[in-house]
């Protein structure tokens, strides 16, 4: 159960939908860790210009620029769409014209940045699904806010989500840095359990109390007893992330363990 209602955005979500077989989808697409667009991007050339394989080079190299697949260089409709998304989210600032220039080509490869995909400037599945997740994600955070996008116009529209994109992305960074510096493990939850059992391993007498907080509903953290109350356990003295803290809460806090 996440803590906060906005947390480090998961737009990149598109590696586990990845199919790396040979049947039209580019193989390289699957080689995430430790390897840079750049690098890809040399492999393909030495595959396509020395053909190691034969005339089955090709189909091993796959071709990134079919399929629907948009790069620098490209022209139309396509890359109008994509240029407008690319403004609405406050990536693009240039005229939407339909032509896939630098400009283009630069706000696509912040974006695959940002959202942790190899960065090549090739706008294809991954690139497209990680676009789809950011829909659906700042989707909810327009609901959550009460605001309805159905019944306004188009440039309203616009307007509205380059706002909460903007918005979302200046939290995530400053969540990413500086909720996220501590010790710590998964969600508020996940932390909870485990000081719960370290603490208690050790002699400690201590409670896991879940309450209400200005980010959730369900916010989880750890209290033990001082020998006449139970008190909020001390997060910052030990090091702990900030995301992890105990917030302001009273005795109507349900007890879930201790």
């Amino acid at each position: 159960m996440l803590c906060m209602v906005v947390a480090v955005v998961p737009i990149s979500g598109a590696v586990g939908d990845q199919d790396n077989s040979a049947n039209g989808v580019n193989p390289a697409s699957g080689l995430q860790v430790g390897v840079t667009g750049a690098e890809v991007q040399e492999a393909q050339s030495v595959i396509a210009n020395n053909k190691p394989f034969g005339e089955n080079s090709s189909k091993i190299l796959g071709n990134n620029t079919t399929n629907g697949s948009l790069k620098l260089g490209a022209t139309g409709d396509k890359v109008k769409e994509l240029q407008q998304w690319l403004t609405d989210y406050g990536y693009y600032s240039g005229n939407i014209d339909g032509v896939f220039g630098n400009d283009t080509d630069k706000a696509v490869r912040d974006f695959q940045e940002e959202s942790g995909l190899i960065v090549d400037g090739v706008v294809g599945n991954d690139t497209k699904n990680a676009m789809a997740n950011w829909d659906k994600y700042l989707a909810q955070v327009q609901a959550a806010a009460g605001e309805s996008t159905s019944t306004v116009s188009t440039n309203s529209k616009s307007t509205s989500k380059k706002t909460y994109a903007t918005a979302v992305r200046s939290y995530s960074k400053s969540y990413s840095s500086s909720w996220s510096s501590g010790k710590g493990t998964g969600d508020c939850w996940d932390n909870s359990y485990a000081l719960y059992g370290s603490l208690t391993s050790s002699g400690t007498k201590a409670r896991i109390v879940q309450y209400a907080n200005s980010y959730v509903n369900n916010h989880r953290s750890v209290e033990v007893w001082n020998g006449d109350s139970w008190v909020d356990y001390d997060y910052a003295g030990n090091g702990y992330a900030e995301r992890y803290y105990a917030t302001s809460h009273d005795s109507s806090a349900t007890v879930i363990e201790g």
